[in-house]
């Protein structure tokens, strides 16, 4: 499962499973692409500020969605108003934060989906 940092403290006392930061999908010290790194590590779940997901991940799932081979998922956005980290013009200007978060489940198929 990947989470904002906002999150983090919930899931810390959870053992069930095994969390890694959203800023440290890929490996520290070497910038992966994140493309990569979430074909990579395979998470089932993105638990996600607005912040994050707009101006992070929002890229990456848009990338995914051309590989229907590799991954399906399902985008649950809590938010009721959106964020202005959802308004393209505004993401340089407006540091905002929504505790609403974004919740992407993401179901992997088998073999490697063309990732040769």
């Amino acid at each position: 499962m990947v989470l904002s940092a906002a999150y983090l403290y919930e899931a810390a006392g959870h053992q069930e499973f095994r969390w890694i930061h959203s800023d440290w999908l890929g490996k520290a010290g070497k910038r992966e692409d994140d493309f990569k790194a979430m074909v990579s590590v395979k998470p089932v779940k993105l638990i996600l500020t607005q912040f994050d997901y707009y101006r992070r991940y929002e890229p990456v799932l848009q990338q995914l969605k051309g590989r229907p081979g590799l991954v399906e998922f399902q985008v649950i956005n809590t938010a009721k108003v959106p964020a202005p980290d959802s308004i393209r013009s505004l993401r340089k200007v407006v540091q905002h934060v929504s505790w609403a978060p974004v919740i992407v489940v993401l179901e992997w198929k088998a073999g490697n989906g063309g990732m040769d």
